[in-house]
């Protein structure tokens, strides 16, 4: 990974809910510097209503949040 884009995981945290529902946000298991492999799990999305969680699915799918050097 070279790269973790803060403002994209900022603003994908606010579609979830943060900081007003407490139960929502995101947990990263890679960092810069990390290596990964194919099909590995990069972040774990966490939010209160499914709406919200397809929102920000898709987000994801149009704004990248991690750069990975191939």
């Amino acid at each position: 990974i070279i790269e973790v884009n803060n403002k994209i995981a900022n603003h994908l945290g606010r579609i979830l809910g943060c900081p007003v529902d407490e139960s929502s946000g995101i947990y990263l298991y890679k960092h810069t510097k990390d290596k990964v492999s194919k099909n590995e799990t990069l972040m774990t999305l966490y939010a209160e209503s499914p709406k919200k969680l397809e929102e920000a699915l898709s987000y994801c799918k149009d704004n990248k949040i991690f750069t990975i050097q191939e």
